[in-house]
């Protein structure tokens, strides 16, 4: 059987105060520091550290941990051994994503740019932990018909006359 090696670099001691860049597309939601999540975290940090910060020498951003390298600088650490990677955009915001997939919640605006950026870039869905990227969202409701027109509509062939049974809105009905 042929050996099989997943080779990571590791950076033992990096100082955290010179590398903490946060990725700005990161859709993760930075909890309220006096949350149940962030005294969890607070508490399993002073216990040990077992989930390692990945950070990308590329851009010189975080792909995972920008929530542990905030409370771990909070707590006084000065320094952590990091992961580090050599990824380009794509690939960086993908791993992201993968690495948020766990826990947390999410920034919706954001998550959705994330999304179409990865949809754009032909992005393979497995590098976010995904068999398949989610569709793009349809565009809203009403701003257009249904064959894309947004021509203008003659409001002097409609009257106020129709009433929902179930809500009570009024909207127009064409006059006959």
């Amino acid at each position: 059987m042929t050996e099989k090696h997943a080779n990571l670099e590791l950076w033992k001691s990096a100082p955290l105060a010179e590398i903490n860049h946060p990725h700005p597309k990161n859709p993760r939601v930075i909890p309220d520091a006096d949350s149940e999540e962030v005294r969890t975290l607070d508490a399993s940090l002073e216990h040990d550290y077992f989930d390692p910060l990945i950070w990308n020498k590329r851009n010189r951003m975080w792909v995972s941990g920008h929530v542990r390298a905030w409370r771990m600088i909070a707590l006084g650490f000065t320094h952590a051994d990091v992961v580090v990677v050599d990824y380009d955009e794509e690939t960086h915001l993908a791993r992201m994503l993968a690495a948020n997939a766990h826990s947390g919640k999410n920034d919706e605006d954001k998550l959705d740019a994330l999304l179409a950026s990865l949809r754009d870039a032909s992005v393979d869905p497995v590098l976010a932990l995904l068999s398949a990227l989610p569709p793009a969202p349809p565009p809203p409701a009403g701003d257009a018909d249904a064959d894309g027109s947004t021509e203008e509509i003659d409001v002097d062939g409609f009257a106020m006359e129709c009433k929902c049974p179930r809500c009570g809105m009024e909207f127009d009905r064409p006059k006959e």
